[in-house]
């Protein structure tokens, strides 16, 4: 289910496995920090509305590269609200050979709040998404 969409991201909702999933758009890598930060917020509070236990992150080509304020933005306002909302799990895809989104994305990870979600990197969205679903199978059964 499509919860929100502008020219940088897609957020998707799939509930049956309490996955939500932000799609990046070609676009993304043109994003001023206040676009960033308002896809975000936007995210926050779905997570909030919805109660995803697991993220998946993937973009369609060049991807965005989270600069270190945003990383630290992210892990002070953003990361505590989805923790609270009972995300457990981030599956991030990264297309390609992309190092300096890698190191980026595993920066990001290693913030104080960040690193309480179990996370894992992909190079194939199926394959993320099928770990996910896994993740949160366990889960629901407890």
């Amino acid at each position: 289910m499509e919860l929100y969409q502008n020219t940088y991201v897609k957020i998707l909702l799939d509930n049956v496995h309490r996955i939500i999933e932000m799609a990046w758009s070609a676009q993304a890598p043109e994003m001023e920090d206040e676009d960033f930060k308002q896809i975000f917020l936007t995210y926050a509070a779905l997570t909030e509305q919805y109660n995803p236990m697991a993220l998946l992150v993937h973009n369609q080509s060049v991807p965005y590269v989270v600069r270190p304020h945003l990383q630290e933005w992210l892990d002070q306002n953003i990361t505590p609200r989805t923790i609270q909302a009972g995300l457990n799990f981030v599956a991030i895809v990264v297309v390609g050979n992309d190092i300096l989104a890698k190191v980026a994305s595993e920066l990001l990870m290693q913030e104080p709040n960040t690193r309480k979600l179990q996370t894992r990197f992909f190079d194939d969205v199926a394959v993320a998404r099928k770990w996910l679903i896994v993740q949160t199978g366990l889960l629901l059964k407890k």
